[in-house]
């Protein structure tokens, strides 16, 4: 096994800046949406990473999830990810008192947690990582604009 590293800011893996809400669709089971996210990558090394899902809570409940396709970032830059995502109407049912109060004051939070895997090639080798990142999302729920967004991450590097 090799060994790991752990930070508060990732210094390989991309950072997940800012989400959107886009295109929400009602269908009998919930609501289907495209998350717009922001990923920078700021190092020196591309990245490639492997796909995942992102879930997504509300007041500590599963509510959803986004899928992230595997893919590959250039050094130094940033790129615009569209996933795909569906929160769940019955859910949302067991908080609907809560959720009335979010939408008569038109701010509604939301957690979402998601573990990104991939590699950092660096010359000639690659590095394992995974990133774990924790974001506190503030709402709109009745345009699905995003008032705030706080995000943490950690970092763990495979040197072996």
């Amino acid at each position: 096994m090799g060994k790991k590293r752990e930070t508060e800011r990732p210094d390989i893996p991309p950072r997940f800046n800012q989400a959107h809400f886009l295109q929400a669709q009602p269908s009998p089971r919930g609501r289907r949406l495209i998350l717009t996210v922001h990923v920078t990558n700021p190092n020196i090394a591309p990245i490639r990473y492997a796909s995942t899902t992102m879930s997504i809570f509300y007041e500590g409940t599963l509510l959803g999830a986004a899928q992230v396709k595997a893919g590959s970032q250039r050094p130094r830059s940033c790129q615009v990810l569209k996933l795909p995502a569906r929160l769940d109407g019955m859910e949302l049912a067991h908080h609907a008192k809560k959720f009335f109060d979010d939408v008569a004051k038109r701010e509604m939070v939301l957690d979402a947690k998601v573990d990104i895997g991939g590699k950092a090639k660096v010359l000639w080798w690659g590095h394992r990582f995974k990133v774990h990142v924790d974001s506190h999302i503030t709402v709109d729920p009745v345009f699905l604009d995003v008032i705030d967004q706080e995000n943490k991450s950690q970092l763990e590097i495979y040197l072996v």
